[in-house]
């Protein structure tokens, strides 16, 4: 389930736990909790850490060391415990909402099949032909396109990526999609089959050169520690 396109930021307590640190350093920590909000525990590789600042190697290590107090290390993941309790009510109330909507959808369709089945006992069709009525409840059986919900790539996607383009970091990619389809607008941003749209959006992306000191070995070896 995707996390909501907000993310909670309550100013008092941000400013009272951030007072010492200068401008790069508030951009670096906003970053991370911005990454952490909709991908998920943070990789401990400072490599990935860095590119999610936006901090060259150098930067990020000088911006680290005030920075990595905010978090506790855990099983090679940073973990934040105010986002990952933000994150849970998020899930919580999101849920509430879905059951909600559920119920809503439900309540109509026994509504429509009783009216249907109502007006088919008052006017039975005299011809052979399907019956508009029955017409209306096939279509509306139909499954609909909806919208990407997901709150962080799921393990088949992220393998399927791993398979499919071993120059890619599935991650990046993932941020990548999320982003875009969040800003297409209306029903261009729904689909039927996102896994599908996911296979092709990863298979048109653009050869992606490794750096010249980086083996495949030591890149995959650290694109594995970010799952």
């Amino acid at each position: 389930m995707k996390a909501d396109i907000w993310m909670p930021l309550y100013i008092g307590d941000y400013l009272a736990d951030t007072a010492r640190l200068s401008t790069e350093q508030h951009g670096a920590y906003l970053l991370l909790l911005m990454d952490y909000w909709r991908s998920g525990k943070l990789p401990d590789n400072d490599l990935v850490l860095a590119q999610i600042c936006k901090l060259t190697p150098d930067a990020w290590s000088n911006a680290k060391a005030m920075l990595k107090p905010f978090f506790s290390i855990e099983q090679g993941f940073w973990i934040h415990k105010r986002v990952e309790q933000e994150m849970a009510e998020a899930k919580v109330n999101q849920t509430k909402k879905h059951e909600r909507a559920v119920k809503a959808a439900e309540a109509r369709w026994k509504n429509a099949t009783s009216n249907a089945k109502a007006m088919l006992n008052e006017c039975p069709s005299p011809s052979p032909s399907p019956s508009p009525v029955l017409n209306t409840i096939e279509v509306a059986k139909a499954p609909k396109a909806y919208r990407l919900a997901l709150e962080s790539i799921p393990e088949d996607w992220y393998n399927f990526c791993r398979s499919e383009r071993q120059d890619l970091n599935p991650k990046e990619i993932w941020v990548q999609f999320v982003d875009y389809w969040a800003s297409v607008p209306g029903s261009k941003g729904t689909k039927l089959d996102w896994f599908a749209t996911w296979r092709n959006w990863v298979r048109n992306q653009k050869k992606s050169a490794l750096p010249k000191e980086t083996k495949m070995s030591n890149f995959w070896a650290q694109i594995e520690g970010n799952k």
